[in-house]
């Protein structure tokens, strides 16, 4: 039988939770947003989330809170979550200094940086860290559109604004290492994450320059650094399982996927890990499902598309193997490995 001195223990533990959960509801839509900022900087981006669908379930017009919650979601690696929200922001027209560096980056995301030039391009924003975000954006956007000059000057600005800017900091680096500098980019690199030791995408920068110079340990430190950094940074994962697989290391590589699994349950990415995982065990039934549950939501996807031929292949389902790999070819002509492997499905 429960005591009289637990039970009333218990009782005012009750109590006392559901105080500090009714003054979280009763906290209005600034408060709430603060709070949220302040879990962004500590990379907590679910509590992050919560109380900004709290401030936006008592204030549906508030930009600021779209605009961040557009963000949180875009790192959480919900693309189609971050547009809705970066969109509606936009629309509200009352925090630009958030919304449009962040629209920026989710269509140079998608491959749309030419997009980006065009709508944002002439854009001024009201503050320094703003206008850098997107100078860093459109430096990256013009890079990909083959033109290295205004790349270097977007840059340039963006550094004037914010010699701090991470984002430009690692974009920088990355142009070292393209352009064969791979010793001066992982030096910057270094720099950076001893300024910024939680900075998610500064470890996995360094993580993949190790990775290029043939360092796996410390590509392998690295990614866990940012998973200490941040417990749900899903490239960090999908690095590491990578990484973990290439060195054949597959009990380690399947712990990090269930780790994965327990963060992005249905995620497209962590299906694509679990069709690899199963093929490599030989268990094809699991394979073919985790992969078609990614090609439903995401046909275009050209390495899912790849994977379900490999499958498909080992399977002896070759006419089925050669329509996937037939489709990975043409979203990516670069791929050598599907290239191959249409070529053994159509011997075959």
């Amino acid at each position: 039988m429960i005591s009289r001195r637990f039970s009333l223990a218990l009782s005012l533990s009750l109590l006392s939770s559901a105080a500090l959960l009714g003054c979280g509801q009763d906290s209005d839509p600034p408060a709430l947003v603060a709070s949220a900022r302040n879990y962004i900087a500590q990379n907590d981006l679910k509590a992050a989330s919560i109380q900004l669908k709290n401030a936006l379930q008592k204030s549906p017009e508030l930009a600021e809170a779209r605009a961040l919650l557009g963000l949180t979601l875009l790192e959480q690696g919900d693309l189609v979550g971050a547009e809705v929200q970066a969109s509606k922001a936009l629309e509200l027209g009352e925090a630009p200094d958030e919304a449009v560096p962040l629209m920026a980056r989710l269509l140079l995301l998608q491959g749309k940086g030419a997009q980006a030039i065009e709508r944002f391009g002439a854009t001024n924003l009201s503050t320094p860290a703003a206008r850098a975000a997107l100078q860093t954006v459109l430096a990256q956007a013009y890079l990909a559109q083959g033109q290295p000059e205004r790349s270097e000057a977007a840059l340039k600005a963006a550094l004037e604004l914010d010699a701090q800017h991470v984002p430009a900091q690692l974009l920088q680096a990355r142009l070292r290492a393209a352009s064969s500098d791979l010793p001066g980019a992982r030096a910057l690199v270094g720099d950076i994450v001893k300024q910024h030791p939680k900075d998610v995408e500064a470890w996995l920068l360094q993580a993949a320059l190790a990775q290029a110079a043939g360092d796996d340990a410390a590509a392998e430190q690295a990614y866990r650094q940012a998973l200490a950094s941040r417990k749900e940074a899903m490239g960090a994962y999908v690095g590491l399982i990578r990484l973990l697989n290439a060195q054949r290391k597959f009990d380690e590589a399947d712990q990090q996927l269930a780790a994965l699994k327990a963060v992005y349950p249905g995620h497209p990415q962590t299906r694509v890990l679990e069709a690899q995982s199963a093929l490599r065990r030989q268990d094809l039934k699991a394979a073919r499902e985790s992969i078609q549950a990614v090609l439903k939501v995401a046909p275009d996807f050209g390495y899912a598309q790849q994977l379900a031929g490999a499958i498909e292949y080992e399977a002896g389902a070759l006419a089925q193997a050669v329509t996937h790999l037939t489709r990975a070819q043409q979203l990516m002509p670069e791929s050598l490995a599907a290239r191959q492997l249409l070529a053994q499905a159509l011997l075959r």
